[in-house]
């Protein structure tokens, strides 16, 4: 699986649902997990999830510089991009 932002394809954008200021990207929730984490692969069982329709999402964590907000966002990985 290929994260679009995890390669630089796209850069996530997101409001703060808090206080509508823009979050910054914290990286893959998973490279918090362990010290090698950041060093695994994205298509290992621990670096993606999957829905009922067998999509493949790569979980994010982003923050508000203006009010604190953590949340998570999950973004559709692809197969391939034809690279």
């Amino acid at each position: 699986m290929l994260c679009p932002v995890c390669n630089g394809i796209h850069v996530l954008k997101i409001e703060c649902p808090a206080c509508d200021g823009m979050m910054t990207d914290d990286g893959r929730v998973q490279d918090e997990w362990g010290p090698y984490a950041p060093y695994q692969p994205i298509d290992n069982e621990a670096g993606h999830l999957s829905n009922s329709h067998n999509k493949t999402y790569c979980q994010h964590q982003c923050h508000c510089k203006k009010c604190g907000n953590v949340t998570e966002i999950m973004v559709a990985g692809r197969e391939s991009y034809g690279i």
